[in-house]
């Protein structure tokens, strides 16, 4: 029931943030629906949503936004998935155990310093998540690909969101950097993730496309660009 709730509400915050880009777009993407990106794509964070998260709300909040502005330019802060790859690395690829991994001297670290670190707030539940990282470490090994929330039956909360920032690049938005970092290591070509927030500067690239003025398919970088793929050009 509390999953269903969840699901609701963000939904429910997706179609509100859709009903206001309406006013000013048509051809809006289905916010529901997956595009497959390369994971090693996905380099830095995306400033908007941790400026939300700072005023009280939560990433999600932007779900389905059209957003003007230089928000996408400010990239300061790399996701280091690249060294999280690294660090796994030691478990996955090493054969280390976890316990003398350095991934897992920091989060003892945060875990005594803070109280909590990755929604656990003893070792044993961060022990017990790690275990989980295994499990999925080696389904993603064997079947060659990253399956989404849906496909897992898991809340919409636990999926991969991505940003798409003017030129077309992706910031990562919300979701599992274990799972993007796994992606990396075991160098999946793509994976599946949501669009939360487009730049206005992007979206009006798609409109362009659908409508066929402005010589946009011309201007486009990359016609085979996964967030442009569900436009019929007219």
């Amino acid at each position: 029931m509390l999953m269903v709730d969840s699901q609701s509400k963000w939904k429910a915050v997706c179609e509100a943030n859709l009903a206001k880009a309406r006013q000013d777009y048509a051809a809006l993407a289905d916010p529901e629906k997956y595009i497959q990106v390369d994971p090693k794509a996905i380099s830095h964070h995306c400033p908007f949503h941790m400026r939300t998260k700072r005023a009280g709300g939560a990433k999600l909040d932007d779900w389905g936004r059209v957003e003007d502005g230089r928000w996408d330019l400010q990239r300061r802060k790399v996701l280091h998935t690249g060294i999280l790859a690294d660090q796994l690395a030691e478990h996955f690829i090493q054969g280390k155990p976890w316990a003398a991994c350095a991934i897992w001297a920091h989060k003892r670290a945060r875990l005594e310093e803070k109280g909590r670190i990755d929604g656990c707030r003893s070792e044993k539940q961060l022990l017990a998540r790690y275990h989980r990282l295994d499990a999925l470490y080696e389904q993603i090994r064997q079947e060659g690909r990253l399956q989404s929330a849906e496909e897992r039956g898991a809340p919409v909360t636990d999926d991969l969101f991505v940003s798409i920032d003017r030129e077309g690049g992706f910031l990562f938005g919300h979701g599992g950097s274990h799972r993007l970092a796994m992606a990396q290591l075991l160098d999946l070509s793509t994976i599946p993730v949501r669009v939360l927030m487009r730049h206005a500067h992007w979206q009006q690239v798609r409109e362009a496309l659908a409508t066929g003025t402005g010589g946009a398919v011309r201007r486009v970088k990359d016609p085979k660009h996964p967030d442009l793929l569900d436009l019929k050009t007219a």
